[in-house]
């Protein structure tokens, strides 16, 4: 939320049950934004594919970096770094990353845009780079809340409160190639204002949270990755 991070794990480490969310239970374990000063607010998270870093976007327009002493435990979190991104979009709303680190796409509501950044050295946010390249969502909302990416780069979903939208990547990973695919979901019927998503890593899920109910809620698809089939 705005001032924190909670840990929630498995209480069934069986792979078959993965990603069921009906076996999660709360781990006592957080993490406080204000024990770092943070002011403004923190919009969405990221770990990386190690669980050795967790980051996030502020109302400030920064993405901002942990490094976990423990991997995945939050309440290990410690030394911090930033890349300032409000010279692309001062209000930023999420934030995601490519696979090996190498590439992160931050999602703004000032334009309406997906902005692509590059890293050379991956998963350091200090050595982020402008890409100048990016994707403006306009057309479909006006207030987008959250970004994804198929696994290989070549479908994008984004979402505002209480639809989600889908985009083709005619080049894998390259933000400015995408277009609008024509398809999308509704959500409002289990709640009218959904923030966060994501996606389980083979498409064949996709996770929602909700402020009108606090909930998080998990939908199916027919087809992997084919949001028409949700």
């Amino acid at each position: 939320n705005n001032s924190g991070t909670w840990q929630y794990n498995s209480q069934n480490t069986s792979t078959t049950t993965g990603y069921d969310f009906s076996t999660f239970a709360y781990a006592n374990s957080s993490f406080d934004a204000s024990s770092i000063g943070l002011s403004g607010g923190l919009n969405d998270i990221a770990i990386s594919s190690d669980g050795t870093k967790i980051y996030y976007v502020d109302n400030n327009g920064r993405v901002r970096q942990h490094t976990l002493s423990t991997a995945y435990d939050l309440s290990t979190a410690g030394s911090l770094a930033s890349y300032a991104t409000d010279s692309i979009d001062n209000d930023p709303r999420d934030v995601v990353f490519k696979p090996d680190g190498t590439s992160f796409w931050l999602l703004g509501d000032q334009f309406n845009q997906v902005a692509q950044f590059n890293m050379s050295t991956a998963w350091d946010i200090t050595t982020a780079s402008y890409a100048s390249k990016y994707y403006q969502v306009s057309s479909q909302m006006s207030a987008p809340m959250s970004v994804q990416f198929k696994s290989d780069g070549t479908i994008m979903y984004v979402k505002e409160n209480t639809n989600i939208f889908q985009y083709t990547l005619s080049t894998a990973w390259d933000v400015s190639t995408a277009s609008y695919a024509n398809k999308s979901f509704n959500n409002q019927s289990q709640d009218n204002s959904m923030l966060g998503m994501f996606l389980k890593p083979d498409g064949t899920k996709m996770y929602t949270v909700g402020t009108q109910y606090k909930k998080i809620y998990v939908y199916n698809f027919g087809t992997a990755w084919d949001l028409s089939t949700l």
